[in-house]
């Protein structure tokens, strides 16, 4: 109870707060093509270029992780890496298809954090991502690749989606076609969620002070999304402290193959 009156006090302040900061999660568009439309357009290679300098800097050792671009120095934390302990035990090596991994935002700290285990990690990603990765961060344990078909060829322990899905224009079919694959385990971090049945698309305006872009992003209905996890069963999740100024929630997820 006092948490939901926590968060309703602070998504009343955000959505005030936005009146004359304009950076957040707004409007409920009918497709992707008009969400675009008010998106504008904003400078890839600029974004694609941070990730670059960020990721080269944990790969060496020199920051801890990355995130949106931004490099971390401080400890890596993560409730999810027990999740990775479960999904590996018994098995001498976890093979982790990682979509949207980009250079491998979670592959190396993860893989870090967890010395005891062997990974067979591969990221699915942009094509330009996936030419960069396999020419500056590829090893043995860490592969990419651009085509989600071929990438399906093996079988995997488990599918990482982490904060993807909202940037897709058809979601629901790439989670549909992942689950195909019927890996053991699906995790699926930060993932936001809003009550009733439909699905809302919305435009969310990033901050100057991470990179200056606008795209469009969709909250999922949890009835809905829990359907479509049918043959799985729930293993865990927990709420993510991301607060935003429309009434949601952003969840991680941990399923097991039913």
């Amino acid at each position: 109870m006092l948490r939901q009156i926590y968060r309703t006090i602070i998504t009343a302040y955000l959505r005030l707060k936005t009146l004359w900061k304009p950076y957040g999660y707004f409007g409920s568009y009918s497709s992707w093509a008009k969400a675009m439309e008010d998106a504008g357009s904003y400078d890839d290679a600029i974004i694609f270029q941070r990730v670059l300098e960020a990721s080269r800097k944990v790969r060496d050792g020199e920051a801890t992780y990355e995130r949106d671009g931004i490099a971390f120095y401080d400890p890596f934390k993560w409730d999810a890496l027990a999740y990775f302990q479960e999904a590996a035990a018994g098995n001498p090596k976890l093979k982790v298809l990682d979509f949207g991994g980009a250079l491998g935002s979670h592959y190396f700290p993860t893989s870090r954090s967890l010395m005891g285990l062997q990974f067979d990690w591969t990221i699915v990603e942009q094509a330009g991502f996936v030419e960069l990765g396999n020419k500056e961060f590829a090893t043995d344990n860490l592969h990419f690749e651009a085509d989600l078909e071929n990438a399906l060829q093996q079988s995997y322990d488990l599918i990482l989606l982490g904060c993807v899905l909202p940037y897709l224009p058809e979601p629901e079919k790439i989670l549909h076609r992942l689950l195909q694959a019927k890996p053991k385990y699906v995790l699926i971090d930060k993932h936001p969620v809003i009550a009733g049945e439909d699905n809302r698309l919305t435009v969310q305006r990033i901050p100057p002070s991470i990179y200056e872009a606008s795209y469009p992003a969709w909250f999922f209905s949890e009835p809905r999304f829990k359907a479509l996890m049918s043959d799985y069963e729930l293993v865990d999740f927990y709420d993510c402290p991301d607060i935003f100024n429309i009434n949601s929630q952003f969840k991680t997820y941990f399923y097991k193959l039913k």
